[in-house]
């Protein structure tokens, strides 16, 4: 049996959906994997679409503000697909989390 490591996404846009669905099907691609992400919190600027992605992808949270993906207790791992310009400050962050033990 896998076990479960926290995910979390910065930003819902059509790469990270892909991502999310990606990653729900990682075990049955790889079945000798010994992590199964767990989708806890999805961020995304826009209300409506971090609610509507939540939903639809089955993560247990959703916010609109990204930094408390990165600050989220369950949240051992993030997937960072906003705008291009958006990403240097949401790496930052997590590279931040991820030397203080929160995300990795």
């Amino acid at each position: 049996m896998a076990t479960e490591i926290g995910k979390g996404a910065v930003s819902l846009g059509w790469m990270d959906q892909l991502y999310t669905r990606a990653s729900r099907r990682l075990l049955d691609h790889y079945t000798e994997c010994e992590l199964e992400p767990g989708h806890v919190i999805a961020a995304d600027a826009v209300e409506d679409r971090a609610r509507d992605a939540a939903d639809r992808l089955g993560y247990e949270n959703w916010t609109s503000e990204w930094r408390e993906v990165v600050g989220h207790p369950k949240v051992e791992a993030a997937s960072i697909a906003p705008p291009n310009y958006g990403h240097k400050e949401v790496t930052v962050a997590v590279g931040q989390a991820t030397t203080e033990g929160a995300v990795a």
